[in-house]
């Protein structure tokens, strides 16, 4: 199996970490981080420099930088499941005009997402659209 050795994942981290800021919190940005390594390792990208891991699982990352793979499992299924539950509830007929979820929190935790007003239908189609191209 090529899973991808934990200096390298640790590199793609940190260079990451260095290199990125993301429009999002820290406990979200990390999350996506770990995600973005998984693909980074796969495809050779970031820190990989052309070696490609393509065994290489989330949990592998989680694992390699030190975090609980069962809490980092739920955080982004607690994340997941906003964005389902927000495209539920423009379904339903909800007159959504902002990214939120039921608590007023900007999903994916993105401030940004407070002074942007759009039409939830809108969101609809992209998220649509987005899970057509993978």
């Amino acid at each position: 199996m090529k899973i991808a050795p934990k200096e390298l994942i640790w590199k793609d981290f940190r260079k990451m970490q260095k290199n990125e800021e993301l429009l999002t919190d820290p406990a979200v940005e990390d999350l996506l981080f770990m995600q973005t390594i998984e693909g980074h390792s796969h495809n050779g990208d970031g820190a990989f420099n052309g070696q490609k891991f393509v065994d290489t699982t989330i949990n592998d990352i989680v694992e390699v930088l030190g975090r609980d793979t069962f809490i980092v499992r739920s955080k982004r299924q607690m994340l997941i499941d906003e964005i389902y539950e927000f495209a539920e509830r423009v379904i339903d007929g909800e007159n959504l005009n902002h990214v939120v979820n039921r608590n007023g929190e900007p999903l994916m935790r993105c401030s940004i997402f407070f002074d942007w007003e759009v039409d939830g239908k809108d969101i609809l189609r992209g998220l649509y659209l987005g899970g057509r191209m993978d």
